[in-house]
């Protein structure tokens, strides 16, 4: 079942609908005078738009007929409209507009929808492919690609068990560009989060360990039911290991470049989260590595590194407390280390603590 969008007049102005290609529409959208205005369909008006519908359908080799393939929250805000693109395969975007809580079910719908093709895969979306960038189609998150190498894990100085200096070599991954927002985690979370600062691309925060992981597990089975899921690979936190590799991004000092233009920590923040992506980004383009806000990583904490040389470490067994890395808003310099280690419970929730997405290997 697939998902597909007609495009038709009604009444002088341009309209299109979402419908299923078994037939049943979802929803409808119609120009007016502020711009295209997006909401469910009632019930009484279906007859008549099946008919826009059977019409559209003749048109099947044009741009009145078409497969989406990605729904895009452009702009979000929680108490005012939200702006959406219909992208087509063929790069073709249809914008509408929205209230928050209906643009996440749009989300919902391709999600659940688009990607399944039928048989002869017409029409199907793509999926991540090794050592290129690849944007979650529902929550335009944009991964960049890690590449596989070496480097010397910790520091001999910090006092924050970064010690011994461990050699880790790591298998490529994908991590995200930027700390996940508050528009994203609503997408997949349908609620909003506890952020002390509001504010759809400010950095999610106030999320627990727990809820992080279980983002990450909701997005692996949604891109899975899509099918764009690459065998072997899950969403997932990043380990520790991948955190401090893609933060120091070929760098062996404590930061990865000048300190005042990556990163908002306690100096220059304002005693707040920023917009993500504000700030310089490291070599390999990620951003707020160093601040804006802490993140979590999958691992549980250690009193201290392995040492010696480690391939694809995942940190102790158990524990107590799980690691976090990053600096963020409200602390110092040397929270801000590529090579600070901190935790803190599962449970925990504060508002200097987020997290980033990464496409690995499946824990």
């Amino acid at each position: 079942m697939s998902l597909f969008a007609s495009l038709y007049s009604k009444n002088g102005h341009a309209s299109f609908d979402l419908w299923l290609d078994g037939g049943q529409t979802m929803c409808a959208a119609f120009e007016d005078g502020d711009g295209i205005t997006i909401g469910l369909l009632p019930k009484p008006l279906w007859n008549e738009v099946k008919w826009n519908l059977d019409k559209a359908a003749l048109l099947r080799d044009n741009s009145y007929f078409m497969r989406v393939c990605d729904v895009r929250i452009v702009k979000s805000d929680c108490f005012a409209m939200t702006v959406v693109d219909f992208v087509m395969p063929e790069g073709k975007i249809v914008r509408g507009k929205t209230d928050p809580n209906f643009a996440r079910f749009l989300v919902g719908i391709l999600v659940k929808y688009s990607a399944l093709a039928n048989a002869d895969g017409a029409g199907a979306c793509a999926a991540p492919v090794q050592g290129q960038a690849w944007t979650l189609p529902a929550l335009n998150l944009q991964l960049l690609p890690i590449p596989a190498g070496s480097f010397e894990m910790g520091s001999i100085g910090g006092g924050d068990a970064g010690h011994p200096v461990t050699q880790v070599l790591l298998s490529a991954f994908w991590l995200g560009r930027t700390e996940v927002t508050q528009d994203q985690w609503a997408s997949v979370m349908s609620d909003v989060a506890l952020a002390n600062f509001i504010g759809g691309d400010r950095p999610v925060a106030n999320v627990s360990w727990k809820q992080a992981t279980e983002f990450c597990r909701r997005v692996t089975a949604q891109e899975a039911e899509a099918r764009r899921m690459p065998a072997g690979l899950a969403y997932t936190l990043p380990t520790e290991a991948q955190w401090e590799y893609a933060c120091r991004a070929g760098t062996t000092g404590d930061y990865a470049g000048d300190l005042d233009a990556m990163a908002w920590y306690d100096k220059n923040s304002g005693n707040m989260t920023h917009p993500v992506a504000t700030k310089q980004a490291n070599a390999w383009g990620l951003y707020d590595m160093h601040g804006n806000v802490g993140e979590w990583c999958r691992d549980w904490l250690s009193d201290k590194l392995p040492g010696g040389s480690v391939t694809d470490p995942t940190g102790p067994a158990s524990g107590t407390v799980r690691v976090f890395r990053g600096g963020y808003w409200l602390g110092g310099v040397a929270h801000c280390r590529s090579a600070h280690r901190s935790g803190a419970y599962p449970s925990d929730r504060t508002g200097t603590l987020g997290f980033r997405l990464a496409l690995a290997p499946s824990p």
